[in-house]
Order: structure tokens, then C-alpha cells, then sequence
């Protein structure tokens, strides 16, 4: 941002930050009541608007927890074009529910995955199902306060943490940096494959965490890529050049890894949850088609996918070699006595 714009726009971020601590303020105080309920409730949220590694941490938390009991997302369904509480179906599209749940319903088939724009709405009609979860996991709602959970956890980028970002328009902060000491735990996310002692010290101190938070850390991980009318998977070592598509907060870190693979890369950077039109895809496939290269391949995230993969789509990327790539988050081992999962888990145990 310019500076001479981010000082013109500093008194709507102080004005903004303040609303904010008065709100946190009255709930603290129980003006505004937070609610809790009879089941360990888990939530995934930040302090930015996006581009923390949200989803792939939640999924992750899917994946440890149905091992072991019933597991519900809610998310609120950012962007979607319906209205109230919604369970998901195999017939909900990713514009009844929103991208996000639509991600975890395809890939997690053995959880309730719900959407609610009032989340005590939603935790109230989970509990009401005729096998209600054991464990309710929130999708973003650390500033969503009314539902009080039993474990909040904080993501921060490690690339832009949110103790060097500034309050929106400015930056991109939802609330003063002070909210983060309602965390339970805080994960730096998107660090390097290799955490040395010496970036660990650095990033705890910068933190200042309270004693009785507790702070670990997690990478990327990247499977191969896989096509996106299910033609199989694609081996990126003998690609020449990629053209990059994406929809998302921090598209960075993807750029990076596949520079790693291909020296020519470019990215088609589009808006965070971006609904493709038509439009935008005959520009796509032109810019592809116009590369002389012959080892070519379009890459996308797997949320974007999930908005690319429409029938009205299949015509115009017909014989176009367009892939996805998985992620997955991995923690790094930092502490062998507290690690993220036994954590997790001594959480849900304990809850009472």
C-alpha cells in the first residue's frame, strides 16, 4: 500500500480497532453473553481476514479427531447465495454452502459438515441430530464470540504475523493485535520445511505469548497434482512452463514450491473465494494457449477447484491440461512433550 494513502486511511483503522475493543470489552465484562455448550468445541480462526492456512488446518483437525469420535464442522459459508443453518448434502453445490464446506464434505464423507451465519443457531441444530458430534470444530470465528469454545486456536502467517500487521483498511487486521491473548494456543503457519532454533526464538519472542499459551508450527505439504475432471495425476518435473490460477488470500507460497519445479511460471491471481465466470476462463485458457511451450500445465489450489469444477467449464478447458494440488499441513516436532496432537486430543479428553 502507498504510505501516503495507508496515513490517510490510519484514523478509519484506529476508529475501526477501537469498535472492536469495546466489543471484545463487553464481552469480557458479560454485557454481551458468550454461550457455552456441553461438548468440547474447537476453534480455527485469526486475527487477519485471511490467508493464514485456515482450511488445511482444519482439515487436519479432521482427520486426528474422527479418529477417535464424531466430529462436526460449522462454518458460516462464506460467499454462498443461501440463507440459514444447512447441513451438507452430496446435491449442495459450493454455492449453496460455500467453498470451504463444500472442500471438506467431498473429502471427509464421514463428518457432519454444517454452515450457519449464527453460529449458536448452528452448534444448537448439531446437538439436535439424531447422532449428535462429539466434538464441534468452528471454521473462522475467533471474533464470532457469542459461542464460547473450549479451545481456541490461533493462526498467524509466518510470513506476515499479525504482530507487524495493522488494523483493516491499513492492513489487514480484523481487531487489535492485543485479541490474540483470547488464544489458547497460536500456530505460525507457512514456515520453511526446516525450523531452526535460531527463527523459533526469534518468532516466540516477537510473540510474547502469554505462560499459559502454548505456540507451535507448521509447514506446507504438497501432494502430486490431480486432474480436474479426474484424468489421474501429473508429474511436474518434465513442465517447461505453468500457468498458475488462483483464488485465495496468499497465493505466495504456491508460487513459490512450483517455482522450485519450473523456472517459467506465472500466476493468474485472481480475488479470495473469486467465483469464475465464463469470461474469466476463456482468458485463462487464451494465456495458455498462447505459450509456445508444448510441456505445459495449468495449475490451481484445491479450493479453487472446487469453484472451477463445473459442467459449464468441461467445454471451454476441454483438452487442457488443468490439475490441482492438495496440501496438507504438517507441525513441525519442536516440543517432543507437548506435541500439536497430543494437545489437541488431552483438550477434548479433559473437557468437562
Amino acid at each position: 500500500m502507498n504510505p501516503i494513502v495507508k496515513i490517510l486511511l490510519f484514523p478509519i483503522s484506529v476508529v475501526y480497532g477501537f469498535f472492536m475493543k469495546i466489543r471484545n470489552y463487553f464481552f469480557d465484562i458479560g454485557i454481551i453473553k458468550e454461550k457455552q455448550y456441553p461438548i468440547p468445541i474447537i476453534n480455527v480462526g485469526n486475527l487477519s481476514v485471511g490467508g493464514t492456512g485456515k482450511t488445511p488446518h482444519v482439515e487436519y483437525l479432521i482427520r486426528l479427531l474422527s479418529q477417535y469420535y464424531r466430529v462436526a464442522t460449522l462454518s458460516r459459508g462464506y460467499q454462498r447465495t443461501t440463507k440459514g443453518y444447512i447441513k451438507a448434502n452430496e446435491n449442495h453445490t459450493f454455492s449453496d454452502i460455500g467453498d470451504e464446506p463444500k472442500q471438506y464434505f467431498q473429502k471427509f464423507p464421514n463428518i457432519i459438515v454444517s454452515v450457519c451465519e449464527s453460529r449458536r443457531l448452528g452448534v444448537q441444530r448439531l446437538l439436535q441430530e439424531p447422532v449428535p458430534p462429539e466434538v464441534i470444530i468452528l471454521d473462522d470465528a475467533f471474533q464470532h464470540r457469542y459461542v464460547k469454545p473450549s479451545t481456541n486456536i490461533l493462526l498467524t502467517d509466518y510470513m506476515n504475523p499479525y504482530i507487524k500487521d495493522y488494523m483493516v483498511p491499513c492492513g489487514k487486521l480484523r481487531e487489535f493485535r492485543s485479541g490474540a491473548k483470547r488464544a489458547d494456543a497460536v500456530v505460525v503457519t507457512k514456515t520453511e520445511l526446516v525450523l531452526s532454533s535460531i527463527v523459533k526464538s526469534i518468532v516466540t519472542k516477537d510473540l510474547q505469548l502469554l505462560a499459559t499459551q502454548k505456540l507451535f508450527f507448521s509447514y506446507i505439504s504438497y501432494g502430486d497434482p490431480i486432474s480436474l475432471f479426474g484424468d489421474g495425476e501429473r508429474d511436474l518435473s518434465h513442465c517447461v512452463y505453468i500457468q498458475a490460477v488462483t483464488g485465495i488470500a496468499n497465493p505466495y507460497p504456491l508460487e513459490a514450491y512450483l517455482q522450485k519445479k519450473c523456472s517459467n511460471v506465472t500466476v493468474n491471481a485472481f480475488p479470495d473465494h473469486h467465483t469464475f465466470t465464463e469470461s474469466d476462463v476463456k482468458k485463462i485458457v487464451a494465456e495458455f494457449k498462447d505459450h509456445l511451450s508444448v510441456k505445459k500445465i495449468i495449475i490451481t489450489t484445491e479450493k479453487d477447484a472446487i469453484r472451477l469444477k463445473n459442467e459449464k467449464f468441461r467445454t471451454l478447458l476441454k483438452n487442457i491440461p488443468i490439475f490441482y494440488l492438495p496440501i496438507k499441513v504438517v507441525f513441525h516436532n519442536t516440543n517432543p512433550e507437548e506435541t500439536f496432537d497430543q494437545w489437541i486430543l488431552e483438550s477434548v479428553r479433559n473437557f468437562d
